[in-house]
């Protein structure tokens, strides 16, 4: 617009001379700002399109699991089934002898690579010389005190398979072996729920020849009735299951348990299923077949009625392993006929792995590769970046939101919600994460849109920076499962987009001012770590020089209230305040004192180490704001911590929620 236009819309005006002239001095100044903003480049959504890579994936809790004892194997697998008998567990009652088990199952091997263990409890395990599976004071035990122990066997017709199969199945209705089975299955819980223990999945083996929950046959050569053993009615294999359900009930964020028969345990308590015939058509849908009688219901082999448990993969998983031994498993993976049943039966009954049964000892490029290839692919989960939206410019110190846009093309969901991280990398230097609230037990078949959003440290230099997701191994906080996309790090990450990154006028390197002294006026560049209810509304903190400083707004916020600060990062030391089971707080900041945490867990147990100054500290009803020095919770400058906040008096006010990880703060 021409200035001199502007002036002349009013000739009449009073004194236009010299006013004229100051006007076009000032419009000139106005119109050239103008010019300089509309030519500054401002932030755009930008949209990225990962490359997809199309083979199967060696990524945990699917593919095979062939025997723990074996191995190593030519194939690539995440997971090894062992199968444990009672007698080798507990030779001698009471004293249970781990380290023989885990040395024959070779654990420490399995999870030195990365390998998760399927457990299975065997009272019954059929071979072909006469033998016990349940431990020899045990027997004499039920001898001695009611008289029997249970019934020897020999079957030499073929109906329990190929060949000649001996054992001994036990009399499940013994008060003496239900009572020792509950010890047992509770001493196997204890020993295995821990963070880095191999066993992922528990299959209920403890019922019938190896733990199929038969005794068949039923009539033996000369007409004998259940020659190979009585199985039991649902009053007792219901406490067998129950005792199962018990020790495992509250720990399934790490071990799932599995069961082959739909009775009405498995669905009211959302068990895992699998199919021990995997492949074979007569078993797994006529009308006594597994899959039908999953989906609706059976009467089963001592004519009891059992329910339905129809689509029960929506929430657990669903395994197996191929039948028919090595005729079986070539039959199902040969093109033609048994392939095409092997991908139907697959596309049903959506399994996550299959074994020991398994293919995994196959020469690696043999006649049977491609098609393990596509049925493996197609087993469990396999997610692919689709999509990545968020600015293409942001500046240091603020928060940039990623859109996501992820498919799940298998036929599972991923078992456990490990977390998904968020990152913004220098080549292979992480400069920024933050946990997302990603479940991935909910992303079943199909596509899922996420946003997140991370925050850029206020002291990181303008330059490009990539974007990168990483699904973590809770035992080693590390990546552990890959994305179908290609460019995998080699850490694990999966780089997705591009950022440029600005400077920014946020509080790391002494970019901003901080003064304390209850008002929230000098934070409003820097980005919330958090936001919550009205009483405890918005967490900040930010770095200045050689300082930390932390804000709370909200409202009551005169009653005591504390922060927790993870100075170290890692989730598996501190203190974890309740609903907060990752906090891993090392300092404690309640009012005006410092204190430093010398207990474990969630024992309270805390030392005094500093008091704050009257410049350190301010508090009113709706701010509360702290600074002191790095040094005093020993970081520095460069460093991740994380910080939570909790209203004294109402731990349901806090930030963040019950989430279980502080967010982080790149200092």
């Amino acid at each position: 617009m021409n200035i001199n236009t502007i002036i002349q819309k009013d000739p009449s005006h009073p004194s236009l001379g010299k006013r004229a002239t100051t006007l076009r001095l000032l419009l000139a100044f106005v119109l050239a700002v103008s010019s300089l903003v509309s030519l500054a480049p401002a932030a755009s959504a930008a949209t990225f399109t990962p490359a997809e890579l199309d083979s199967p994936l060696n990524n945990p809790f699917k593919g095979w699991a062939p025997p723990a004892t074996g191995g190593p194997y030519a194939q690539p697998h995440k997971l090894v089934y062992a199968g444990v008998t009672w007698k080798e567990l507990e030779p001698t009652k009471g004293v249970f002898d781990w380290n023989a088990i885990e040395t024959k199952f070779k654990f420490d091997y399995w999870r030195s690579q990365g390998v998760r263990v399927v457990f299975r409890l065997l009272l019954d395990n059929p071979t072909g010389s006469a033998h016990r599976d349940i431990p020899d004071w045990l027997y004499n035990e039920m001898l001695t005190q009611e008289g029997t122990a249970g019934t020897a066997y020999q079957d030499n017709t073929g109906g329990m398979g190929t060949g000649n199969n001996t054992g001994f199945s036990p009399n499940y209705s013994s008060s003496i072996l239900l009572a020792r089975h509950k010890v047992l299955l509770d001493a196997i819980a204890a020993r295995y729920y821990t963070q880095d223990a191999p066993i992922a999945f528990v299959q209920i083996g403890s019922l019938g020849h190896w733990g199929e929950f038969h005794t068949w046959p039923y009539v033996g050569p000369n007409n004998e009735q259940n020659y190979t053993g009585a199985f039991p009615p649902n009053a007792i294999s219901n406490q067998f299951i129950q005792h199962y359900i018990d020790a495992f009930s509250n720990k399934s964020d790490r071990i799932q348990v599995m069961i082959r028969r739909s009775v009405q345990l498995a669905s009211t308590h959302g068990l895992g299923m699998f199919n021990d015939m995997f492949g074979d058509q007569p078993s797994f849908d006529s009308s006594w077949g597994w899959y039908t009688g999953t989906q609706n219901g059976y009467w089963d082999d001592i004519g009891q009625l059992q329910p339905a448990y129809a689509n029960f993969w929506n929430n657990a998983i669903s395994a197996g392993e191929f039948y028919g031994g090595a005729g079986g498993l070539q039959a199902s993976l040969t093109s033609g006929a048994g392939f095409t049943e092997t991908m139907r039966q697959a596309e049903l009954s959506k399994p996550s792995w299959l074994g020991p049964n398994s293919p995994a000892s196959y020469a690696v490029g043999g006649p049977y590769q491609a098609n393990m290839d596509t049925l493996k692919k197609r087993m469990g989960y396999h997610l692919v970046v689709k999509q990545v939206t968020h600015n293409d410019s942001a500046a240091s110190g603020s928060s940039l939101s990623v859109s996501l846009s992820i498919e799940n093309k298998g036929l599972q969901h991923f078992p456990f919600n490990w977390p998904v991280e968020l990152q913004i990398r220098s080549g292979s230097t992480v400069v920024a994460r933050t946990i997302t609230d990603i479940q991935l037990k909910n992303w079943k078949t199909g596509t899922y849109a996420h946003t997140n959003s991370i925050t850029i440290p206020s002291s990181l230099a303008a330059g490009n920076y990539t974007v990168a997701l990483a699904i973590l191994d809770p035992a080693t906080n590390t990546p552990a499962v890959d994305f179908s996309n290609t460019g995998r790090t080699t850490d694990g990450a999966f780089p997705v987009s591009t950022i440029n990154v600005t400077s920014g006028t946020g509080g790391g390197g002494g970019g901003t001012s901080i003064v304390v002294d209850g008002s929230a006026s000098d934070w409003s560049a820097i980005p919330a770590l958090a936001s919550g209810s009205s009483s405890v509304a918005t967490l900040k903190g930010t770095r200045v020089d050689s300082n930390l400083y932390l804000l709370v707004q909200g409202s009551g916020l005169t009653d005591s209230g504390a922060f927790y600060i993870n100075a170290d990062n890692n989730t598996a030391t501190g203190y974890n305040a309740t609903g907060w089971p990752n906090s891993g707080a090392d300092y404690l900041l309640e009012n005006n004192t410092l204190y430093a945490y010398t207990g474990t867990g969630n024992s309270w147990s805390w030392n005094q180490v500093a008091t704050l100054g009257t410049s350190q500290y301010a508090k009113n009803a709706s701010v509360v704001e702290i600074g002191l020095p790095l040094s005093a919770i020993g970081v520095s400058s460069g460093q991740t911590i994380r910080v939570g906040y909790i209203l004294a008096g109402s731990v349901a006010e806090r930030l963040p929620g019950e989430s279980g990880t502080l967010p982080a703060l790149e200092l």
